[in-house]
């Protein structure tokens, strides 16, 4: 890209520029302190799914994750590089042709605790606020001034804008990150944990391992009057007719009017038993 860039540039008369190829992570060591960094991260790209449709299909959610932590790195950087005393500057813009939450509004509220910045309004007046609360996790109330912009309301590519402004070249130390970090999710979690308590039952007594348990008495329904009469009279129908057939097997051998009063029998003891 960078050809194409130089060539840009040249071509729209920028004479106060100069073109490097560096890990962005590691500029702060090379050039110092500035004024204003304007970071466009590299990003998973589901903003511009109206131009190119493979992006539905070759993201996966790995991938946007390894998107944001080497957003928050770079952004780290980015603030390190900006001077918070100067006259002029102090300033950060950042942002992702992105839509997920993951990328934008994770990463700054990330930034918010890991260095002395703060979200200021942008001075974009279109597009719509950026989200303060996702499917149960809350941000800083600040992120409400980043902006997003949505291809189904803005007829233009997604994208998420955020200024910040460094109050601080102090550096909070990690242990402090990680602490802050720990206690947000154990907030974030509680409420789930209640949930989840509440469902719970009350724990039974303790049992001794060595003793057999034993298993509660089975309860017996109590059968109806009408199922309990509608069953004693076919068991009475039945024996009737089974004494029949005993009759008839005295008198005369097996013969076909005695098959036939089987069938009959087990056909009436099948329907009888079905109702």
């Amino acid at each position: 890209r960078l050809p194409s860039l130089v060539g840009n540039l040249q071509r729209m008369g920028v004479r106060t520029s100069v073109v490097c190829n560096y890990d962005g992570r590691q500029l702060p060591k090379i050039l110092g302190y500035v004024d204003r960094v304007l970071l466009d991260a590299p990003c998973s790209g589901t903003g511009v799914v109206a131009k190119d449709q493979s992006v539905k299909m070759s993201k996966s959610e790995e991938d946007i994750n390894k998107c944001a932590q080497l957003q928050k790195e770079l952004l780290r950087a980015a603030i390190d590089l900006v001077d918070a005393n100067s006259a002029t500057g102090g300033y950060v813009v950042y942002s992702t042709c992105s839509i997920s939450v993951e990328e934008n509004e994770a990463v700054i509220d990330y930034a918010l605790r890991a260095r002395h910045v703060q979200v200021v309004p942008s001075g974009l007046d279109f597009g719509r606020n950026g989200f303060t609360s996702y499917r149960g996790k809350t941000f800083h109330p600040s992120l409400k001034h980043t902006r997003r912009f949505f291809p189904h309301v803005h007829n233009l590519d997604g994208f998420f804008v955020a200024k910040l402004k460094k109050i601080s070249n102090d550096v909070p130390s990690k242990e402090l990150v990680d602490q802050e970090e720990k206690e947000e999710e154990a907030q974030q979690e509680a409420p789930t944990r209640a949930l989840k308590s509440a469902g719970k039952k009350r724990p039974s007594k303790a049992v001794n391992a060595s003793e057999p348990i034993e298993a509660p008495p089975a309860k017996k329904r109590k059968e109806k009057a009408w199922v309990k009469a509608a069953r004693e009279e076919a068991a009475v129908e039945i024996a009737s007719r089974m004494e029949g057939v005993k009759q008839i097997s005295k008198d005369a051998k097996p013969s076909k009017a005695v098959s036939k009063e089987m069938k009959t029998i087990n056909k009436s003891l099948r329907k009888k038993i079905s109702e």
